[in-house]
C-alpha cells in the first residue's frame, strides 16, 4: 500500500468513527488515476460493499465528504437518499444529466449536516476560499447541465452554506464569483433573469430544509428543483412521466398523488 493510501485509509477510520457510521462497512477506499475522474463514494453491487473512490492527493475534506453521503441519509432516517440507486436493474434507463444535476443539491444537504463535526468546517472552507480567491470560473469549458448544478451548488454553499462572518469577509468575492457563473447560465442555457429569479426562489427553500429531518419534505423539494428546470429548458424533452420514473429509479419515491392532482409541473 503507497503512502498516499495508508493517509487515506487513515482518515477514512477516523471519520467513520466520528460519524458512527460502522454499520455501513466494509467501506473500501479505490484509487483512480483519471484526471477526468471525479472523487465519489458508490455501492459495488457485485461485491456488496460501499467504494470512496479517489484521485490519490485527495484528503481529509474529500474523504468525510464522501462518507458523508452515508451520514445524511442515516441522520434524516432515510436510506433511500443513499448514493446508490434504489432499483439498479434499471440502471439502462437512468437520465445522467438529471442525476448530474441534483448531486450538488445532495451534497450541500452532506455539507451543512457534517459543519459541526471535528474539524469540517475549517477543510470545507479552506476548499471554498481557493475557489473564491481564483477570480476566473471556467464555464467556457463546462457543459449545460453542468453549469445550471455549479450554479446551484454555489448559489447553496454561499448562502446557506458560509458562516455569516466569512460570508461578510467575502462578499465582494463571492458576488463576483456567481455572477460570472449567472452569466454563463443566462447566455448559454437561454435563461432570461425572470426565470433565473425563479429557480433561486424555489433554492431557497433549503434555508429552512437544511435544519429538518423530513426526508419526504427532502425529496419533495429535488422534485420540484428539477420540474423548475423543465419550466425554464423545455428543450429538454423532460416531461412529468420522465422525471417521475427518474425518481422511482433512483429514491423508489413516488410523489404524493395530492401534489400530482395540483399539477406540480
Amino acid at each position: 500500500m503507497d503512502i498516499n493510501k495508508r493517509i487515506q485509509e487513515k482518515i477514512k477510520k477516523k471519520w467513520i468513527k466520528l460519524l458512527q457510521i460502522k454499520e455501513f462497512s466494509p467501506i473500501n477506499i479505490v484509487q483512480i488515476t483519471e484526471k477526468d475522474k471525479m472523487d465519489r463514494i458508490k455501492w459495488n453491487y457485485n461485491q456488496k460493499c460501499w467504494e470512496i473512490l479517489l484521485n490519490k492527493n485527495s484528503r481529509e475534506m474529500v474523504v468525510a465528504h464522501e462518507l458523508g453521503h452515508l451520514y445524511f441519509p442515516k441522520k434524516v432516517n432515510d436510506l433511500r437518499l443513499l448514493p446508490k440507486l434504489a432499483k439498479p436493474e434499471k440502471k439502462e434507463e437512468l437520465n445522467q444529466w438529471m442525476h448530474i444535476i441534483m448531486n450538488p443539491l445532495v451534497d450541500n444537504f452532506v455539507d451543512y449536516h457534517l459543519l459541526d463535526i471535528d474539524n469540517y468546517y475549517n477543510l470545507w472552507f479552506e476548499k471554498k476560499r481557493k475557489n473564491l480567491e481564483c477570480e476566473i470560473y471556467p464555464g467556457y469549458f463546462k457543459g449545460d447541465a453542468i453549469l445550471i448544478g455549479d450554479f446551484m451548488c454555489e448559489y447553496l454553499n454561499y448562502h446557506y452554506v458560509l458562516k455569516e462572518e466569512d460570508k461578510d469577509h467575502w462578499f465582494s468575492k463571492i458576488e463576483g464569483r456567481l455572477t460570472q457563473i449567472e452569466e454563463f447560465i443566462l447566455r448559454n442555457n437561454n435563461f432570461t433573469e425572470v426565470e433565473l429569479k425563479f429557480l433561486k426562489n424555489i433554492l431557497n427553500k433549503f434555508k429552512e430544509l437544511r435544519y429538518i429531518r423530513n426526508s419526504e419534505k427532502i425529496l419533495l423539494f429535488l422534485y420540484e428543483i428539477i420540474t423548475g428546470i423543465v419550466k425554464i429548458l423545455k428543450g429538454l424533452g423532460w416531461d412529468k412521466v420522465m422525471i417521475d420514473r427518474q425518481f422511482d429509479i433512483i429514491f423508489n419515491f413516488q410523489i404524493p398523488k395530492k401534489l400530482m392532482e395540483n399539477d406540480i409541473l
